[in-house]
């Protein structure tokens, strides 16, 4: 359930939930605070929480994150360009040396994973369920995409990131990974719980780096992939147990050790993060 920042904030205020219910037309609304047996309040949003969820913010906020404990951030992030201003944008002028140039980028050569030749571009604000994002290999089709920066009359911007050209498969096709946590704070106490299950999200049509302008093998958007007439064949409504996906790993033809490394890698990525 989606709230706003000002809402989740009049509820920690409240000290309690804050169930706001509309009569008939055109009467007022009615407010109704209800405590919790234990006198806590619960919400699933926390104010300013689009510090996570706004794509040019946890870019920036990551960053500096990354920055600040010493570590070159592009060691753990894809390469990433925030254009601001389009193609007339100093960012994408560097973007546009690494394009045409990706042999002299030192993070490309360094992690050959990500390849030289595509690129994903993301509306930096106020969009989810994969809306805006596309996949380009052709640096024209990408300077026509950033140079829309207005959209319905509000600024926008983009992020240029490496898209990853040899990932981590199941069964041929690309997934990503939903975790969940729990934090708590009590007389200023702060803690955080996580849940070890968790899910993965998978695409529909086997992974082809050739076809990129087919969302449904790039994007694993649960909006984007409903919409496949493929949806839910090899999963139930695409969804599989990330036990189910290490077990796969674990007897699939690969390294051994190439195998412990990733899922220590993510593993290790999201306790840092």
């Amino acid at each position: 359930m989606a709230t706003s920042s000002g809402s989740a904030s009049n509820v920690l205020r409240s000290g309690g939930l804050l169930n706001v219910r509309k009569q008939q037309e055109g009467e007022e609304e009615t407010k109704e605070i209800n405590h919790t047996s234990h006198h806590m309040m619960t919400c699933n949003h926390q104010e300013n929480n689009f510090h996570l969820s706004n794509k040019k913010a946890i870019y920036y906020n990551m960053k500096c994150y990354y920055e600040a404990i010493g570590v070159n951030p592009f060691d753990y992030l894809p390469l990433t360009f925030h254009i601001k201003e389009g193609d007339n944008d100093k960012e994408f002028q560097r973007f546009q040396e690494v394009f045409t140039n990706p042999e002299t980028n030192t993070i490309l050569t360094k992690y050959p994973n990500l390849g030289n030749s595509l690129w994903i571009v993301k509306p930096g604000e106020n969009t989810n369920r994969g809306c805006g994002i596309q996949v380009s290999r052709d640096l024209n089709h990408i300077r026509s995409i950033i140079n829309t920066t207005q959209v319905y009359g509000r600024k926008r911007t983009y992020i240029i990131q490496k898209y990853m050209e040899k990932p981590l498969l199941y069964k041929n096709r690309k997934f990503d990974i939903r975790c969940y946590a729990l934090t708590t704070t009590i007389n200023g106490n702060l803690q955080g719980y996580f849940y070890t299950e968790g899910y993965l999200r998978t695409s529909c049509r086997e992974y082809n780096i050739k076809n990129a302008n087919n969302r449904l093998i790039h994007l694993t958007n649960d909006a984007v992939q409903k919409k496949s007439e493929d949806y839910g064949k090899y999963e139930n409504g695409n969804k599989v147990s990330k036990f189910f996906v290490l077990r796969y790993h674990i007897f699939h033809p690969i390294s051994c050790r190439y195998r412990t490394q990733t899922f220590r890698s993510i593993w290790k990525l999201i306790m840092s993060s």
